[in-house]
């Protein structure tokens, strides 16, 4: 009886090059389609993020009848504060960590020199202020803004990071400022007035902290560190003046534009190409101005 033989099939080197070709093809074209869910993703995470500091800030007026200052200014050398998303730690279920800080009975200057608390304290990364589509900071920190003000050795001591600062409107107008503001401030509508929005890191990362300021690092680590001004084009930080401050205004990693809370507690995705013009005084002709403080009088324009 003969013996059967058995052949083995296999895949020929063309036919081998043809799979691997059709699968890059399949995933060039899947790749796009991932990273937007990833983003869009990203995105509404950002918009619960800010939903909940609306929603703490909130809870901050009802127990205090104002929403908190933005950050104090004062006599003291070097000039340190507390800034509003410290104050606003209780009613954001993060009790635990404002007790640690004790921020009611001692300075953000004391917290510091605190090696034991304090310092660990004051770079505890608090989720509901961190942006996923901001990847560039590495850790919980900024170093980028050192508080070197602080009684602490040089180079200084790096604080949390944040990318969400309050506003502060166009010329302290807005929300967050050196004088707490009530509900009934906002003479221009709770639902037309940003509370607060996005800072990215960028190239030269601005981004925020949420602890407080430090004026004797200028605008790295000053009230800038803590709020936003939309006297500053969003993303650039361009005036049109010659001049561009990207560490003063709102900015954001996500594709063309940012997200802000309003003081109404709602979220919106603000286009970058929103009307925008550098004015210094009321009353404004640019929407993104009159978004920004909260009693210019002014009527909104067609893109909002």
């Amino acid at each position: 009886m003969a013996q059967s033989r058995l052949f083995r099939s296999a895949f020929t080197l063309i036919e081998l090059l043809v799979v691997i070709a059709i699968i890059a093809v399949l995933i060039g074209l899947l790749l796009p389609a991932v990273q937007k869910v990833r983003e869009a993703a990203a995105r509404m995470k950002c918009q619960n993020n800010l939903k909940q500091i609306g929603l703490a800030c909130h809870a901050y007026h009802d127990a205090n009848s104002t929403f908190p200052v933005g950050y104090s200014t004062g006599s003291a050398v070097p000039d340190t504060s507390w800034g509003w998303a410290t104050s606003i730690l209780p009613y954001a279920e993060q009790g635990n960590l404002f007790n640690a800080l004790n921020p009611l009975n001692r300075t953000l200057q004391a917290a510091a020199t605190d090696t034991a608390v304090g310092q660990p304290a004051l770079q505890t990364r608090v989720s509901i202020y961190v942006c996923p589509s901001d990847t560039n900071p590495a850790g919980n920190v900024n170093d980028n803004r050192r508080f070197t003000g602080l009684g602490v050795a040089s180079p200084g001591l790096s604080l949390s990071i944040s990318n969400y600062v309050g506003n502060n409107g166009q010329n302290a107008a807005g929300i967050f400022t050196t004088t707490p503001v009530r509900i009934t401030d906002i003479t221009d509508g709770t639902s037309n007035t940003f509370l607060a929005g996005e800072r990215r890191s960028n190239a030269s990362n601005y981004a925020a902290v949420w602890a407080g300021k430090d004026d004797t690092q200028g605008s790295y680590a000053g009230s800038e560190a803590v709020v936003g001004y939309t006297l500053y084009q969003m993303q650039t930080g361009d005036t049109g003046t010659g001049t561009a401050n990207p560490d003063l205004a709102f900015a954001s990693n996500h594709t063309g534009g940012a997200n802000f809370v309003l003081c109404d507690g709602s979220v919106r995705f603000v286009s970058q190409t929103i009307s925008y013009k550098f004015e210094t005084a009321p009353p404004y002709s640019a929407t993104y101005s009159m978004l920004g403080d909260r009693n210019d009088g002014g009527v909104l324009g067609s893109d909002w």
